[in-house]
């Protein structure tokens, strides 16, 4: 099944190498920021799905800079009037399920 509707589309990009550790994302994250940035709240809902919770808290701390005080709709710089936010999932996998968990 196709996600892809007039609404909803998937756009899958893949990461430099592993050469520079968090630097690999901004290629990725850069363009997000800056069309954020300018469309504001009238962005589409956008989620980027990352492999880590540094990648997560790197790329988070990127698009706040970049957008800066522009990262709000409404006078009062709060939560509540961010134009952007941030998920994180916790799992506890476990023996079978990753090898690296001991």
């Amino acid at each position: 099944m196709n996600p892809d509707r007039q609404n909803i589309f998937i756009e899958k990009k893949s990461r430099l190498p592993n050469l520079r550790k968090y630097e690999k994302f901004d290629d990725l994250i850069h363009p997000v920021s800056a069309e954020l940035k300018e469309l504001k709240s009238e962005f589409p809902v956008t989620i980027v799905y990352v492999d880590s919770l540094e990648c997560l808290y790197y790329c988070y701390n990127f698009i706040e800079k970049a957008v800066g005080k522009d990262g709000y709709v409404g006078i009062d710089q709060t939560p509540e009037n961010r134009i952007f936010a941030q998920y994180q999932s916790f799992k506890i996998y476990t023996k079978n399920e990753n090898t690296h968990y001991k």
